[in-house]
């Protein structure tokens, strides 16, 4: 019962973790391409 319900809860903070990171991610790299274009011109 406990393996169970740490197998879950483990998968419910994978994918949550996974989907901040992404967001936290995708943040950081839209910034980075905003500061790169403005280097640019």
């Amino acid at each position: 019962m406990v393996l169970l319900l740490n197998d879950t809860v483990i998968k419910s903070f994978k994918s949550i973790l996974g989907l901040q990171l992404r967001t936290i991610y995708g943040e950081i790299y839209y910034k980075k391409a905003q500061k790169k274009e403005l280097s640019l011109t």
